[in-house]
Order: C-alpha cells, then sequence, then structure tokens
C-alpha cells in the first residue's frame, strides 16, 4: 500500500464522504481505484469502475440534498479497512472499504431499516 494521506485510511473515507455531501463527483474519482467495486446490501446491486461507481453514487443523490453524517468511524491499517456508520435523514448505514494502492478498491454498503431492499 502507498501513502494515502496524512491522516492515514480513516482520512481517504472522510475525503469521500465531503465529496459526497459537496455533490463533488470529481473530487469523489479522485479517491478511488480505477477497478472499484462497490456492493451494496441487502440488494446484492454491484458496480465496477470508476463510472458506474460515480454514476450509482450520483443515482442515490438525485433529488436528495441531505448531509450525510458520519457518526463512526475506525480502521484497521494492517489490513487497509476502515469501517463507518453513517446516517442520512434519519436512516442508518454502515459502510466497509478496502484500500489498495493508496486509493478505496472496494466498498461494501450494508443499508439499515428504512431503505428497502
Amino acid at each position: 500500500m502507498t501513502d494515502i494521506a496524512p491522516g492515514g485510511p480513516t482520512d481517504l473515507v472522510r475525503r469521500l464522504y465531503v465529496a459526497e455531501n459537496a455533490r463533488d463527483w470529481a473530487g469523489a474519482a479522485m479517491l478511488v481505484h480505477p477497478d472499484i467495486r462497490s456492493t451494496t446490501w441487502p440488494s446484492g446491486r454491484t458496480v465496477i469502475g470508476v463510472r458506474d461507481y460515480l454514476a450509482a453514487l450520483e443515482e442515490a443523490y438525485q433529488g436528495r440534498d441531505e448531509p450525510l453524517r458520519v457518526l463512526a468511524i475506525a480502521e484497521d491499517t494492517c489490513k487497509a479497512t476502515v469501517f463507518a456508520e453513517l446516517e442520512v435523514a434519519g436512516k442508518r448505514s454502515i459502510d466497509v472499504f478496502h484500500l489498495v494502492d493508496g486509493l478505496i478498491h472496494q466498498e461494501r454498503s450494508y443499508l439499515c431499516e428504512g431503505y428497502g431492499g
């Protein structure tokens, strides 16, 4: 793994969330690996690659202006993994990220009650 940022893996994920709240898709693109793989549960929807990942982000935020709030965040630097508990408009979710080469390579989002399947 290469140098990620002064704050490490957690800082990289926080910067992704800042980009999401700003709807800064170009900024988000700079933080993810070209071969990013993102899966959302319980639907099991998977997107692969930056273009499809950014399209999925845009779709998720379309017509919404509520900010994403990070309730808790932690990292396992030995495995380059970050875990975050989030809230958007009263709905909670858990994200798990795996980093490769200083970028987000894998994201698994677990949507809790209120999101639907």
